[in-house]
């Protein structure tokens, strides 16, 4: 079975615009090192939620379901 497109190609576009983006694609979001070095200080701040971060990083937060800023965040702090 194919897998479902998690991003569509403009989104792909707005994420390679940003600087954090390390590679994009209509399946899949790698951010940089120094995004997740951002995300981790942000973390930080208190009533810093990831959506806020994410915001804050330049992304549009309506692009990411509550399910996929839970995983970011995971992977983030578990250094996947």
């Amino acid at each position: 079975m194919a897998r479902k497109p998690t991003y569509t190609e403009e989104q792909v576009k707005e994420f390679l615009a940003n600087p954090y983006t390390h590679y994009a694609s209509i399946y899949r979001l790698k951010f940089t090192l120094e995004f997740k070095q951002f995300f981790m200080e942000q973390r930080e701040i208190p009533g810093m939620t990831t959506r806020k971060i994410l915001q804050k990083a330049g992304y549009n937060p309506d692009a990411f379901s509550n399910t996929l800023c839970v995983s970011i965040a995971k992977n983030i702090v578990i250094g996947k």
